[in-house]
């Protein structure tokens, strides 16, 4: 078999599943610990974890398969926090925010979801024997909603945070094995000023509000749209279909953004942020738009300059675009990806009936 590229029959990185479970299970009861140690806790607290080759190699159960992504160590850097609540999910249904009881998010640079944890840092480092060692950041936030009474969590609670975790891992093990193999191989990188345009902050002072909406609502869907993303989602949907019938699993969030990617609509969009703008400050209705496609194709050229690397689409037809074009443009990339994810989906629920 080849491991050259992840294999896209079912779009899985097989030498990547080794290590989900030793990663997940230190990383839950480090989380417990953290919630159960005292209920009025606020101090956030961070750890860094080294699992060195002794450990891992218990996990590895065909050495083959190991030769394709040789890790010898793998560096854990855990942040918790415990967090007032506020409205922090975005419900895709009906654009609007719900309260989570907690969130879970993952780097692991270049391509590492950098929202939550923005580090750039040489993604794998190569060791002397010629094996791996991998920097994985993992942040875990929660508010009081995700405990009871006396401060415990719930068997429920603990299933879905493990689910989340195990979601998170496996999307961030996808990169770096992307990102190793590209090198070893002599590929070309990724190109990723996109990804990072659509993380960048607030730089024009947009009303925060509308800014969120716009980023949860519209970016983050260009975000999930790269190529990259894609093959890292797919992945990262194996820790649900692994536990799910496809009727369940289509209850999952994942499969939620997947089928709203699948069938983005930038003129339902624009209704809604439009809506939202008016409720917020009438006052902003008639620019706020297309300031924010501005500030968008600004980003994009300010990153590209500063990662020194030449734009997936020329600067120069980005600006030409009037807003309609812009939006459309980005509806076709989101909705193809979306295609992909489905599919990549659907063949591995067809592999594993």
């Amino acid at each position: 078999m080849n491991y050259r590229i992840i294999k896209e029959s079912l779009g899985i990185a097989d030498p990547t599943l080794f290590y989900c479970d030793i990663l997940c299970d230190r990383t839950i009861s480090e989380i417990l610990d953290y919630i159960n140690s005292d209920p009025s806790v606020i101090n956030p607290q961070e750890k860094e974890i080294i699992f060195n080759y002794s450990t891992l190699r218990r996990y590895v159960t065909n050495w083959d398969v190991y030769s394709y992504f040789p890790v010898s160590e793998i560096r854990l850097s855990l942040s918790m926090v415990k967090r007032d609540p506020i409205p922090n999910r975005a419900d895709y249904k009906t654009r609007t925010f719900l309260m989570s009881p907690f969130i879970i998010g993952g780097a692991a640079s270049p391509f590492g979801r950098s929202k939550d944890s923005s580090k750039f840092k040489d993604p794998i480092k190569l060791n002397n024997d010629h094996s791996l060692s991998l920097p994985i950041d993992i942040i875990f936030e929660y508010n009081i909603f995700l405990t009871e009474m006396d401060n415990s969590v719930s068997e429920y609670n603990v299933s879905r945070i493990y689910k989340k975790l195990n979601s998170v891992v496996l999307h961030e093990l996808n990169h770096m094995y992307e990102f190793y193999k590209r090198k070893m191989y002599g590929s070309k990188d990724i190109k990723h000023a996109i990804t990072w345009t659509t993380l960048s902050e607030n730089n024009f002072k947009r009303p925060k509000v509308i800014w969120n909406y716009w980023q949860y609502f519209f970016t983050d869907f260009i975000y999930m749209a790269e190529p990259h993303e894609v093959r890292a989602q797919i992945q990262e949907a194996k820790a649900y279909i692994d536990k799910n019938t496809f009727e369940q699993f289509k209850k999952e969030r994942t499969w939620i953004i997947i089928k709203t990617m699948e069938n983005f609509s930038y003129k339902d969009f624009l209704i809604s942020l439009e809506k939202f703008i008016i409720k917020y400050n009438p006052i902003y209705k008639t620019n706020m738009i297309e300031n924010l496609v501005s500030d968008f194709k600004k980003d994009y050229r300010r990153v590209c300059l500063e990662i020194n690397e030449q734009p997936f689409i020329s600067h120069e037809k980005l600006d030409k675009m009037t807003t309609d074009e812009f939006f459309q443009y980005w509806e076709n990339k989101i909705r193809s990806s979306g295609r992909k994810l489905v599919r990549g989906v659907l063949r591995i629920y067809a592999h594993t009936e």
